[in-house]
């Protein structure tokens, strides 16, 4: 039991000034805004003016699951952050400044003060997927709208 204080001690210790580290720094963004092709065939073209900010070009049909999924799969596969980057959406659906005869949504990482307080704004989340001005996921949940719920034949049996 003696040998057990000093332990005991030392991992008290470790444990509080483990919760005096710096929270780590945001991930560095790619220097230029890569372009992109997601799984589902959107385009998403990287601003190469503002970092973080991105373009989702739309295609017939497309809706707001749509650009999440193609959101989040840019910001992990191509900007290679983490699930937990948060995404804001910048500019609702409006015809695309670099696409010509298309419409996009514009989302970003790195949100301005303006963005933040229009996302503190929005109304409390009832869980339905919007691409309104301040709406914001994390990337692991935009990039999970792409795929389906239909289960596959072979799990039929479990209905």
């Amino acid at each position: 039991e003696a040998k057990m204080k000093p332990l005991l001690a030392v991992c008290v210790a470790v444990a509080l000034l483990a919760g005096c580290a710096e929270k780590p720094a945001p991930r560095a963004l790619p220097e230029v805004m890569p372009d992109y092709h997601n799984t589902t065939g959107n385009l998403v073209l990287g601003d190469p003016a503002t970092p973080g900010q991105f373009e989702v070009i739309s295609r017939p049909g497309d809706g707001a699951r749509n650009y999440w999924c193609a959101a989040g799969e840019y910001v992990e596969n191509k900007l290679r952050l983490l699930p937990n980057e948060r995404i804001y959406v910048v500019e609702s659906r409006r015809p695309s400044l670099r696409r010509p005869g298309h419409s996009g949504v514009v989302f970003t990482v790195r949100p301005d003060e303006a963005l933040l307080a229009a996302a503190e704004a929005r109304p409390e989340s009832d869980y339905s997927l919007s691409t309104d001005v301040g709406e914001n996921f994390l990337s692991a949940l935009a990039s999970s709208t792409c795929r389906s719920i239909t289960p596959f034949y072979w799990d039929l049996d479990a209905f």
